[in-house]
């Protein structure tokens, strides 16, 4: 009967090894990349509550998208500029129980898709007069939403789906290399 030489031994721990460490090095990941996912989960939850919010709180909500912040506003009547006597309909900033306004990170990229059509996103948010893209009716219709958020250097995007209904999904997608 015959055994493994010392060098054999060796021969395969080194194989091992290196086998391990370049497991290692393929799944070692970026952090921006799991901030970008948490990011992604928290503006799912934030989007469900904000469509849960209009239906049990019988309120309108608008949602109104920049490159660095989303912001949440309630339709209601109020005073007319010219004369205080007379309320239009108009948007408030919403205080209900979601953050608001949701600060992006500085490096996100944000794109924006509302009913299948692409959607330009503005530098800033106009908070003395909001002009919401997408509406969250007391009735639980709102409009079919995809927002993506991305780090260009990185090759991820999430993707958060509205689908009309309050139901909203996030999807990771990677470019191959």
């Amino acid at each position: 009967m015959r055994g493994f030489t010392l060098l054999e031994l060796l021969i395969v721990l080194v194989i091992i090894s290196f086998m391990v460490s370049m497991a290692a090095l393929n799944t070692s990941s970026d952090p921006r990349i799991d901030r970008l996912n948490e990011i992604g989960e928290e503006l799912k939850f934030v989007f469900e509550v904000a469509s849960d919010e209009a239906i049990f709180k019988d309120k309108t909500l608008g949602v109104e998208f920049s490159t660095g912040r989303i912001g949440f506003f309630e339709r209601t009547f109020v005073a007319d500029k010219d004369d205080e006597k007379t309320r239009t309909p108009g948007w408030v900033k919403y205080e209900g129980s979601i953050r608001n306004p949701y600060i992006l990170d500085e490096e996100i990229e944000l794109s924006l898709k509302i009913d299948g059509q692409e959607s330009v996103v503005p530098f800033d948010v106009n908070e003395k007069e909001p002009k919401p893209k997408v509406v969250l009716q007391a009735t639980g219709e709102q409009n079919v939403i995809a927002v993506e958020l991305s780090i260009a250097e990185l090759g991820t995007t999430v993707k958060v789906r509205g689908n009309g209904t309050g139901r909203f999904y996030k999807e990771v997608e990677q470019d191959e290399e």
